[in-house]
């Protein structure tokens, strides 16, 4: 019979891998599209830099994603352990 923490466990590090390999896909998809852009920028409408405006917006949301899954996991996690300390004492 299987230990019901360690299934927890797994559950947790299994969501975590699917986390992380999203913030890879999206890294690696970014770097792949934003020199496509400025390459179709340059090569139609140099005049103007559009390119900007979606290399802004992929990185806001990396940086975003990023600081969501490599701190705000840690927090969440000190958060619920410090409200069941403080049940854990009322009772």
């Amino acid at each position: 019979m299987e230990n019901p923490i360690d299934k927890l466990k797994y559950e947790r590090a299994k969501e975590r891998l699917t986390e992380l390999k999203a913030f890879y896909i999206m890294l690696i998809g970014s770097c792949l599209l934003i020199p496509f852009l400025i390459f179709l920028n340059h090569h139609f409408i140099p005049e103007f830099r559009w390119f900007w405006f979606p290399v802004v917006g992929c990185l806001f949301s990396i940086i975003y994603y990023g600081f969501q899954l490599f701190a705000g996991k840690k927090w969440e996690e000190k958060k619920i352990r410090e409200l069941f300390e403080k049940d854990k004492f009322k009772n």
